[in-house]
């Protein structure tokens, strides 16, 4: 027995084929905060597009652009949802879904994703008037301490604190690293300075949920829970929620401001590190203690140099030079 395909039929197919594809290239990324993030564009594109994806044409990708412009979203954010729109055609196209992409052609602002990071001033001590603002006497001024001091001796990201649980803190011969999962998926770790330990450990002890009272010894087991976590408010009474990027972001926004640093964000931290390593170490070194891909990123970050540093380099040029007329 035959059956003859009804025009609903070739729909269903059709919509079940650019279903099947765009969950596939979902599940293609290694990193769950591509993905997340990457399905929130294309999402919110069809959702203002109101189009089938076969319909999308380049002019709904350039009204797209021009209503991100318009709700005033950062032009490091509309390209990065530009580009999630063409990753997916592109992978479209691959499978045989449609012959273009609709945001060929779309022009996109160029720009220096670090070209306007700052960073603490350790000469002025600026580093340590950040960290005098937490009132250590509280749960919350302890985390808050903790979390930046990680920052500042370890530059990582703050969405990989903000999601490291206590099982990723790993006791080692030389001391105590943090697993996490750096962009793209890989695992990776930071070595932990005694410093962030001691207050890592200030705070985790005094924490009403107990995911554990220290960090754990080798040899020991203990219940796995944000290593950062929300502490009780009016509005959540009873905290131990994980401390979100977000929050992270805010609060050490808010510090920064009450310090006077009003240049600082939680990004700063991150760059602070990285300028401090370069005193000590190659672009080499401190690209790989940033988890850089290339260098080339790496020297967009320590674009700032002390002018001292440059009067010092010269000097020791000069001197392979001394005696001569």
């Amino acid at each position: 027995m035959t059956h003859n395909a009804t025009e609903q039929d070739i729909i269903q197919q059709t919509t079940d084929a650019w279903q099947q594809t765009y969950t596939a290239w979902l599940l293609n990324f290694n990193s769950d905060r591509t993905r997340q993030a990457y399905n929130a564009a294309v999402l919110q594109f069809f959702e203002l597009a109101h189009k089938h994806a076969s319909q999308v044409e380049q002019a709904d990708a350039i009204a797209y652009k021009a209503w991100l412009t318009k709700q005033g979203y950062a032009q490091s954010t509309i390209n990065q949802r530009l580009a999630a729109l063409s990753s997916f055609y592109t992978y479209a196209i691959d499978k045989g879904l449609c012959s273009e992409n609709p945001t060929a052609g779309v022009k996109r602002k160029a720009i220096n994703p670090y070209g306007k990071a700052s960073y603490l001033d350790t000469e002025a001590d600026q580093h340590r008037t950040l960290l005098d603002q937490p009132d250590r006497d509280s749960l919350q001024g302890l985390r808050d301490y903790a979390v930046m001091l990680t920052l500042m001796t370890t530059g990582l990201r703050v969405s990989a604190l903000a999601d490291a649980t206590t099982a990723d803190l790993k006791p080692t011969q030389a001391g105590y690293v943090l697993q996490f999962e750096n962009k793209g998926g890989e695992t990776s770790q930071k070595r932990l300075q005694p410093q962030a330990v001691a207050a890592i450990n200030a705070y985790l002890a005094k924490r009403k949920d107990k995911p554990t009272s220290s960090l754990a010894l080798p040899g020991q087991t203990r219940k796995a829970g944000p290593l950062f976590a929300t502490v009780p408010s009016p509005r959540s009474k009873k905290g131990g929620e994980p401390l979100t990027r977000h929050a992270i972001t805010k609060m050490i926004s808010r510090y920064a401001k009450a310090a006077g640093l009003h240049h600082i964000t939680a990004h700063s931290l991150r760059h602070t590190f990285a300028v401090m390593a370069q005193q000590h170490g190659t672009v080499a070194e401190v690209s790989a203690a940033l988890d850089h891909k290339n260098t080339r990123v790496t020297t967009i970050y320590l674009d700032h140099v002390n002018t001292a540093s440059i009067d010092a380099l010269f000097d020791k040029v000069g001197d392979v030079f001394e005696g001569m007329n």
